[in-house]
């Protein structure tokens, strides 16, 4: 800091800004703490800031601002602390009250130049090496740099098969299985779709019209916590769509025993609104008495795939949850299908 200071009060003292130069030499004498001398020569600017010099300077600075006691002041102390030969001109001022006499500077073509021991850490070091292939399945294939797929695209060239990522895409846009239709339960059947069997007996669906087929799993479904059902909410079977579900409804999958019974029930519904509808469909279905509240155990899958015993509210926002709604509020935890598993 004492060489900046010195350095810039001399740039003021030159541009005949006197008042700044000054407060400058008075830092630069601050920080020389009383010090004979501060050598740069260590850090890698070869120049000796001297206490009589910075005393010398603000001696000629106090004459430019008419006070000329303080300047003598500094000059009578500068000329006791003398060091070397070119500090004869402080002498020479005392004798002319400052006047033709140079300031002293770091003189021209000095820079700070660092040492070779600090520029070493500056050449440029290859930490990672040159890449080398170990193993590779093709002979042929060498490539060490970071185009693969530049390079794939050329291995594809020499197979035959340029534009191949395209003639991807349009085998799978040909393939796709929404563009297929649907097949209808008695084309399933011709089939031996694995999984389906139809029967001829009068059945209603959930929106209480009559059809002359229903569909019904073989073998029977097993039991909850198997991992197979954990991705049912988006799974396509045998060429079937996922039917629609009425607006404001939810689509509530029952497994009993061995069958699969599917209602509706508002997506608002409570837990006992819920309970109630499922005893009340098994009673229809099974053509068996509608079982006790008590007798009635229903479960749903969590995220580990366990299953869990639905007893309350807190249990049904759970399952909902589980099946992706959103337990914010409760008019954002509705979902349009969820899965249950029942038992007495």
């Amino acid at each position: 800091l004492v060489v900046a200071y010195f350095q810039r009060g001399v740039s003021y003292m030159v541009r005949q800004k006197n008042a700044e130069a000054l407060a400058d030499f008075n830092s630069a004498l601050k920080y020389l703490r009383d010090n004979e001398f501060i050598d740069y020569t260590q850090i890698g600017l070869d120049y000796k800031v001297y206490t009589c010099e910075v005393m010398y300077n603000r001696a000629l600075c106090f004459f430019c601002l008419g006070q000329e006691e303080d300047a003598q002041a500094d000059l009578a102390d500068a000329s006791k602390r003398v060091a070397e030969e070119r500090h004869s001109w402080i002498k020479r001022a005392i004798a002319s009250n400052g006047m033709d006499c140079p300031l002293y500077c770091v003189p021209k073509g000095i820079i700070y130049r660092p040492s070779a021991s600090k520029l070493k850490s500056t050449q440029k070091i290859d930490f990672l090496g040159s890449a080398k292939v170990i193993a590779s399945a093709d002979g042929k294939d060498n490539f060490t740099g970071f185009k693969g797929a530049l390079v794939r695209k050329e291995t594809l060239k020499s197979q035959g098969m340029s534009g191949g990522i395209s003639h991807q895409k349009s085998m799978r846009s040909s393939t796709s299985p929404m563009m297929t239709p649907p097949l209808s339960y008695e084309e399933m059947a011709a089939r031996g779709i694995a999984g389906i069997s139809i029967s001829q007996k009068p059945a209603v669906n959930a929106y209480g019209t009559s059809s002359s087929a229903t569909i019904s799993p073989s073998p029977a479904s097993p039991a909850p916590g198997s991992h197979q059902y954990g991705s049912l909410n988006g799974a396509v079977a045998g060429g079937l769509r996922r039917a629609p579900t009425k607006k404001d409804s939810m689509k509530v999958k029952v497994h009993y025993n061995e069958a699969i019974i599917n209602l509706m029930v508002p997506k608002m519904a409570s837990y006992e609104t819920l309970r109630a509808k499922i005893s009340a469909k098994l009673a229809s279905a099974m053509d068996e008495e509608q079982p006790s509240r008590s007798a009635l155990r229903i479960q749903y899958l969590d995220e580990d795939g366990e299953a869990v015993l639905m007893t309350d509210e807190d249990d049904f926002e759970l399952a909902k949850a589980y099946a992706g709604g959103d337990m914010s509020t409760p008019e954002t935890n509705v979902v349009e299908r969820l899965e249950l598993w029942c038992s007495t």
